[in-house]
């Protein structure tokens, strides 16, 4: 068991996209911060990076949760690749799957999660 003041949220509502209409509350989400768990986070997971990397855990071509690479790094591999394959002498085909996440949160009914706050 926590206490109390630990289980205590500030909750912030944040503003979907920009530039949507911000006079109605389905544009916003509501952020939950609990300033313990944030601390929490933050020394658990450092002591996990730094096991997985102490013992090499992540594959090569991971590029997510690892130092020094970024959502740009990504990017310029992918292209890499697409070109690598676009010129190579090969008969290959490449095939490009994007997903978009951007409207997740719009699907969550406001009136559900305001009550169970």
């Amino acid at each position: 068991m926590l206490p109390a003041l630990f289980e205590t949220a500030v909750i912030t509502p944040r503003l979907k996209k920009p530039g949507i209409d911000n006079n109605t509350a389905r544009s916003y989400r509501p952020i939950s911060n609990l300033s313990f768990l944030k601390l929490l986070e933050r020394v658990v997971g450092g002591q996990i990076q730094s096991f997985i990397d102490l013992h090499s855990l992540l594959p090569h071509c991971q590029l997510a949760y690892r130092r020094g690479f970024s959502t740009e790094t990504a990017l310029v591999k992918v292209y890499s690749d697409l070109i690598t394959a676009l010129v190579s002498d090969a008969d290959c085909q490449t095939v490009l799957v994007l997903l978009d996440m951007t409207a997740a949160f719009d699907t969550i009914d406001h009136s559900i999660l305001l009550k169970r706050s």
